[in-house]
């Protein structure tokens, strides 16, 4: 079966998302969420009609010299369902129209081209909650017994004050808002929720966590702390206050090569999985 690619704004966004939909793919396949975080630089390969599709995000070298890579806030693509020869056609066509290509997916073809990087996930529909708490690490208990005399929750956040908030937090101006800005707040304005944790003694915000959801699974695109809010552990509270949302079955903790920040993800009983990027360079790009 060959494959047509198509621009996003020709896209047919309802059998696209019947797609994503029909073979359980993560939200970064997801037609709307692309458009948020891509605004015109996404395409779709296309199998059928509909009945097989995979994104890809490209963009210009100097305005001229095209090339693949991740979009913000993606993790990865999923590629379970391409045959090995969908999938090649896919890459031989991109291989000859880019400099470069930088690509994250669920399945790998070809173990010789790829490395594997982990994400982390807690399937809560294999457990109660209570098996789960009980899988907590010790620290984590302890931690949350403290946070939960000194920290309260509030989801009723205003735009004007998220804004002022987000702007607080040097690392989230240095790495979202300088330099993914448009996106972030088209992604904000279609897939986003967010909830934050409050200091019970003077009302101030001391963390925010802000999530992507596609029915039942979230993905922990934004997790945001003050100094202050790391003392207290607010990161841990709010985790645990959606663990406990009864509507949400799977949660992504999406991956880290940071050791420190991973074994924060273990804590709460995360499984960690492998998930693989294709790194190549065409050395004979007529550029």
């Amino acid at each position: 079966m060959s494959f047509k690619v198509i621009h996003s704004s020709k896209l047919d966004a309802e059998k696209w998302n019947l797609c994503v939909e029909k073979y359980q793919m993560d939200i970064y396949n997801e037609y709307h969420f692309l458009n948020a975080v891509c605004l015109d630089n996404w395409y779709g390969f296309v199998w059928g009609d509909y009945e097989k599709i995979l994104p890809f995000y490209q963009k210009k070298k100097w305005g001229i010299i095209p090339y693949v890579c991740m979009p913000p806030f993606c993790q990865k693509f999923d590629n379970r369902w391409l045959s090995n020869k969908e999938w090649n056609s896919a890459m031989k066509f991109l291989k000859a129209r880019n400099l470069k290509i930088d690509y994250s997916v669920v399945d790998r073809k070809n173990e010789a081209e790829y490395l594997e990087r982990f994400n982390y996930v807690l399937d809560k529909t294999k457990m109660s909650l209570e098996e789960i708490k009980h899988n907590y690490s010790s620290l984590l208990v302890k931690n949350l017994a403290r946070a939960k005399k000194e920290i309260e929750l509030n989801i009723e956040f205003s735009h004007v004050a998220l804004e002022m908030f987000l702007s607080s937090l040097p690392s989230f101006g240095k790495l979202v808002l300088k330099k993914y800005a448009s996106n972030f707040w088209n992604l904000k304005a279609r897939r986003l929720k967010y909830y934050y944790a409050l200091d019970k003694n003077n009302n101030r915000p001391l963390a925010i966590l802000m999530y992507a959801q596609l029915g039942s699974k979230v993905y922990l695109l934004f997790p945001y702390t003050t100094e202050e809010g790391k003392k207290k552990q607010a990161m841990s509270f709010l985790i645990d206050s959606l663990i406990e949302m009864t509507e949400i079955e799977v949660v992504d903790f999406e991956g880290s090569s940071i050791d420190s920040i991973a074994n924060f993800y273990s804590q709460f009983g995360a499984q960690k999985r492998s998930y693989w990027v294709l790194h190549w360079k065409n050395r004979f790009f007529p550029f």
